[in-house]
């Protein structure tokens, strides 16, 4: 009876419920919406969240195995998440902190302690009292805690090992409000898991984030797929519907209370999309109600394909285009009992290695698949009956299945090819008389075997030599789980090859595990990993030598400058930390191996201190210095240059000599004309001055790179802080058809039309490297495919690009930019 009671009042409330995506994410219904679990970006500096990792380091570790790989892989994992663009969150890494750290910023912590039996790792979340933003309302997240095995020598490591990032990443989704999917995704159990240290986020997850945190482009970049799940005319509550593509990633979505779902963030594309119930133990928190009651799924059901079969043959497309919604995929379902088959994963044997998931190369034939789960094995030696099961998509041809292996079966499917196999995933789907079962990219396929590391040798100028097997020019070579530069590309072939790197700063006497991954995400580990290669660094006692200013009070923003002895900073491998949230670090320019400068904000409501841990990591090394930087209380008096400075045409996105810049902040200037202010220690022409913002011109020769801005409002001196600067602009005088007339609205340009852009103020030396040319029309971005000298206009050059699939409009905008720099001013096109 009590069951009854309560499935009336939740199927009584949710007519009421507006209909609202049912994400994985952590919910909560209310009687205006959902409300979802998640940070609150106007409370975190620069939208971004930062990830700490606690000083109180793992107490044991694997073979080769160190704390500085370990904080390696939390910083990949962060910027894993980062590179999300049409997420609105920024992710960071912060270096180490100690844990209870006073701070008033919400942040993310990685903390090592004894993990429960049974779980690789696992996450909480610290969360206040429901609020209201500018989407709605949304209980805001305080703190993201990510919990770690302090013996890193148990599962999942040792830190250099696939499994560990993985974990890491997936405990992290966990952390900013992501829940588990089934769609093999970066968020998916490690069970159905295909994501890697190479392709470490899939559709899903960017969906799932995307959603959550809504970019400016999501929507538009994006179409959508809605409909309802009903069973005997019922709505079913936390279905899994999901988008699958014949091949790449599948998006899913779970249903709302009454039966409703929408799949958002679904590239464009042709999909077939089908409905299937949650696995007995999901490992999932329900969201809940009105009253904080969990309100569960709806049990479980069949699984199907719209419009509902489960013969491939009898599949209806749905296609998916740019900024669309596709309505009214619709499922009507039997109940069942319990799902059939579920918890489903593939391996490949690589001799005594068994990989997961599959990887089967097409060159040889016939290939093996192992499988093992729920419902696809009856005991023994005994495959289920009634049990069929494909490879989706005609990539490749089952001829048998046999079960072997006792108390755990296993199912050993033996496959053929056709010469049109292709490479890349592949979804698998069992089916049953009754009931079927998806696995999403549940193989791989390849055409070559994987690479084998022969030797990593040290060369004098400090590059290492790495010769193999199977390497090509896409293999990526990996020193503990970080990415080594390319110095002299891959040459050989198949049966051997070499590559030079230059490797990560390493720590003293650290041995780093070499591993190689190749385009296609097979990894040197595949047959290396009960003995893989390692390479050995040399001594080195590396320290933190000066930090200035070593205080500065609240609501500042500033440069801080750091010096080490023995050091090695590489640019774009530095994280510099303060060990608080309440200290943000904008951004770290190397100036030399022993020296490097950062912008620094301090939050208003930082919490003043008495000291904190500074630390700097550079690759592999770590030093710190305790008791190193002091938070004071905030002063009134003192001017404060709020970051970033910005261009003052709004049309520009960077800053070069000549440029006429804006600076905002508080107590600017005394009166518009007691501002000084230098670039360089060079006097620089102010144009306007307020006490909330100073307009000043770069002067002319001001090297690119980073500048020092100071200011003194004619009374007080302002913190100085860093502005970078960068090549002036490439200017756009034109864009012409292939056949060099305008774009405008009597003739638009279409997708795959070749657009001619003409060029002025750009280096004629370009033409023999347009890839350093970018172009960006209506928000997308693509490489020049043709630099060359405008016909009939010596004092132009011509940039060629073909138009992808891209908004449309009477005002699209294009702009250029040469090596990452400042993009030029927009020119607007008409594009059909």
């Amino acid at each position: 009876m009590g069951r009854a009671r309560v499935a009336l009042t939740i199927a009584a409330w949710a007519a009421t419920l507006a209909p609202a995506s049912a994400y994985y994410h952590y919910l909560h219904y209310t009687a205006f919406g959902t409300a979802q679990e998640k940070f609150d970006l106007n409370a975190l500096p620069n939208r971004t969240l930062t990830f700490f990792v606690s000083d109180a380091s793992p107490s044991q570790y694997g073979p080769n195995d160190s704390f500085p790989s370990v904080l390696s892989q939390v910083r990949q994992a962060a910027l894993a998440w980062n590179a999300v663009d049409t997420s609105d969150l920024r992710v960071a890494f912060g270096g180490l902190m100690t844990q209870g750290t006073p701070q008033n910023t919400p942040n993310g912590l990685v903390v090592f302690e004894d993990i429960p039996p049974g779980l690789l790792a696992y996450s909480t979340r610290t969360v206040a009292d429901p609020a209201t933003g500018p989407t709605g309302p949304f209980v805001p997240i305080t703190q993201g805690m990510v919990h770690l095995n302090r013996n890193m020598a148990s599962q999942p490591g040792p830190s250099y090992l696939e499994a560990f990032f993985t974990t890491v990443l997936h405990e992290m989704g966990h952390a900013i409000g992501l829940q588990h999917t089934y769609t093999s995704s970066a968020m998916s159990t490690a069970v159905t898991r295909s994501t890697s240290r190479t392709k470490p986020l899939d559709a899903d997850d960017i969906a799932a984030v995307s959603l959550l945190y809504p970019g400016r482009t999501f929507a538009g970049t994006f179409g959508s797929i809605t409909g309802h799940v009903t069973s005997g005319g019922q709505p079913l509550h936390m279905a899994s519907v999901v988008a699958l593509p014949p091949t790449g990633p599948a998006v899913s979505a779970l249903t709302n209370p009454d039966g409703s779902f929408r799949i958002d963030g679904v590239p464009p594309g042709t999909y077939w999309v089908y409905v299937h119930p949650l696995p007995p133990a999901a490992d999932f928190q329900y969201p809940t109600d009105q009253t904080g009651r969990p309100v569960p799924p709806s049990g479980a059901f069949e699984t199907l394909f719209y419009p509902g079969t489960r013969d491939p043959r009898q599949f209806t497309p749905v296609m998916v285009t740019r900024g669309n919604t596709v309505a009214g995929i619709d499922f009507s379902v039997q109940r069942r009992t319990s799902p059939a088959i579920y918890d489903v994963a593939t391996y490949t044997a690589f001799g005594q290695s068994y990989v997961s998931p599959a990887y089967l190369n097409t060159t040889i034939s016939p290939g093996t698949l192992v499988a093992r789960g729920t419902g696809i094995t009856a005991g023994p030696d005994t495959v289920t009956p009634g049990l069929g099961a494909q490879i989706l998509g005609g990539f490749a041809s089952m001829y048998a299945m046999r079960a072997y292996g006792a108390p755990q079966t296993s199912l050993a499917m033996y496959l053929t090819y056709p010469f049109s196999a292709g490479t890349g995933p592949r979804h698998l789907l069992f089916t049953l008389p009754n009931d079927a079962y998806v696995l999403p990219s549940a193989v791989n396929l390849v055409q070559k075997q994987p690479p084998v590391v022969l030797a990593a040798v040290p060369g004098p100028d400090g590059t290492v030599t790495v010769a193999g097997a199977n390497l090509s020019g896409d293999s990526r070579v990996f020193f503990d789980g970080l990415q080594a530069s390319v110095r002299v590309p891959f040459s050989g072939n198949d049966q051997s090859g070499v590559v030079v790197v230059a490797p990560p700063p390493g720590a003293s006497n650290q041995t780093a595990t070499v591993t190689v991954y190749n385009a296609d995400g097979q990894s040197s580990m595949f047959t290396q990993a009960q003995n893989p290669p390692v390479f050995s660094y040399g001594p080195a006692d590396p320290a933190i030598a000066a930090v200035t200013p070593n205080t500065l009070p609240a609501g500042v923003s500033a440069m801080v400058d750091v010096t080490g002895s023995n050091t090695r900073f590489v640019d774009g491998q530095v994280t510099l930390g303060f060990g608080s949230s309440d200290v943000f670090v904008r951004r770290v320019w190397v100036l030399s191996p022993t020296h490097l400068i950062a912008n620094v904000v301090v939050a208003a409501n930082a919490v003043p201190t008495t000291a904190s841990l500074v630390n700097v990591i550079s690759g592999f090394q770590s030093f710190a210095q305790p008791f190193g930087f002091q938070v004071q209380p905030a002063n009134p008096r003192v001017p404060t240059v709020a970051l970033p400075l910005v261009n003052a045409n709004p049309n520009q996105s960077g800053i070069y000599p000549g440029a006429a810049v804006s600076a905002y902040g508080t107590n600017l200037a005394l009166s518009p004309t007691s501002v000084n202010l230098t670039v360089n220690d060079q006097p620089a022409q102010v144009l306007f001055a307020s006490a909330g913002q100073i307009n000043f011109l770069v002067p002319a020769g001001t090297a690119i790179g980073p500048a020092v801005v100071r200011l003194n409002n004619g009374s007080d001196a302002a913190y100085p802080v860093v502005m970078q600067v960068d090549p002036a602009p490439p200017v756009v005088m034109g864009v012409l058809s292939s056949l060099n007339q305008p774009i405008d609205g009597a003739r638009p340009a279409q997708a795959g039309d070749v657009l001619n852009i003409l060029l002025a103020n750009l280096d004629p030396a370009v033409a023999s490297s347009p890839g350093r040319v970018r172009v960006n029309v209506g928000g997308t971005e693509m490489p020049a495919l043709f630099i060359m000298p405008a016909p009939g206009q010596p004092n132009f050059l011509q940039a060629q690009v073909i138009l992808g699939p891209t908004a449309s409009g009477a005002q699209v905008p294009v702009t250029v930019t040469l090596d990452g720099g400042a993009a030029s001013t927009p020119v607007y096109i008409a594009v059909r």
